[in-house]
């Protein structure tokens, strides 16, 4: 299958890199036309916007994107691209958090490495990151990293494949890096855009809240899986 052949070997990787970048400039181009803005601001001011929110989005997804052997690719993939990023650069455009487009970059790059990529899964995940803040990524590190963690034999209590709810608050705990009310509202957050969410267990006469990752969680961590390396996000809100 054409997409199956998408790492670039290193003599081809300038011209490679050309070809991506066209097709980026060409959209940046369409979704920041200066023109447009130039009856309202200055023109210091245009140069300072373009450059954080259009030239630094560029360079972001050029990053995420340079091993991806898009020329090789079928009509078809290539089309599929375009309005992917369309829609990062519309991110980018209404003042999309840094961290946030670095991860959507990582995601369409995942995507493209599929046989057939599909830009509606990354118009749906643009709409449930959108605006996460550094802290809420950190969150998602860390219920990845539970998720992922074997449970203890035999488990306190069947957790039906759930991360219980103390697991994630003494982690957090025992690390030091958040407090009690911070890691709830991340929490609330991810779970009020379907990428956790939270139901009760009961065993051994005992109920406990679970968090349980959702399809789009895993499709977030299968596409973008670097970004949420623990220790990747940092701590802080933006």
């Amino acid at each position: 299958m054409p997409g199956n052949n998408l790492t670039v070997p290193p003599q081809e990787a300038a011209d490679r890199g050309k070809f991506t970048t066209s097709i980026l400039t060409a959209v940046a181009a369409t979704i920041f036309p200066q023109a447009a803005l130039l009856a309202g601001l200055s023109q210091a001011a245009l140069t300072f916007a373009f450059d954080k929110y259009a030239r630094r989005a560029q360079e972001v997804i050029e990053a995420e994107t340079a091993r991806l052997n898009l020329a090789s690719l079928s009509v078809e993939q290539q089309a599929a691209f375009v309005p992917m990023v369309v829609r990062y650069f519309e991110a980018a455009r209404q003042g999309e958090y840094e961290h946030t487009l670095e991860v959507l970059a990582a995601f369409i790059a995942g995507e493209m490495k599929k046989d057939e990529p599909k830009p509606g899964h990354v118009a749906r995940m643009a709409r449930r990151i959108e605006g996460l803040s550094k802290r809420d990524l950190k969150v998602i590190a860390l219920m990845n990293d539970l998720a992922n963690r074997p449970p203890p034999n035999p488990p306190p209590i069947p957790s039906k494949g759930g991360i219980s709810v103390m697991d994630v608050l003494t982690s957090f705990s025992e690390a030091g890096e958040m407090g009690f009310a911070a890691v709830w509202e991340s929490l609330s957050e991810l779970s009020n855009r379907s990428l956790l969410l939270m139901t009760h267990v009961s065993g051994y006469g005992v109920s406990e809240g679970v968090f349980v990752t959702t399809e789009a969680f895993r499709d977030l961590i299968e596409n973008a899986e670097t970004k949420f390396a623990r220790g990747e996000a940092e701590s802080e809100t933006p």
